[in-house]
């Protein structure tokens, strides 16, 4: 019984630093993602350090592609 009770709370926070790591994880994702909007936003060139990772290039070309929707009065369909 109190080894079952020892692997139930090993079990727990091995859950908890698992949880915790993908949180992290991310933050640190949405943080690039702002980074690349922001750069775009303000007409800056891509950062060359950050412009290999995915959700940096990704919120850069949203915020480009939502500068050209806006200019052109561009209306994205959505499926609601």
């Amino acid at each position: 019984m109190i080894v079952n009770q020892y692997l139930e709370q090993n079990q727990e926070q091995r859950l908890a630093e698992a949880l915790n790591a993908v949180e992290i994880e991310l933050d640190k994702n949405a943080d690039i993602y702002s980074a690349g909007e922001l750069d775009a936003m303000i007409g800056k060139q891509p950062d060359p350090k950050l412009s290999a990772n995915r959700f940096y290039r990704q919120g850069y070309q949203d915020n480009i592609w939502q500068f050209y929707d806006r200019k052109y009065g561009i209306e994205i369909e959505t499926e609601f």
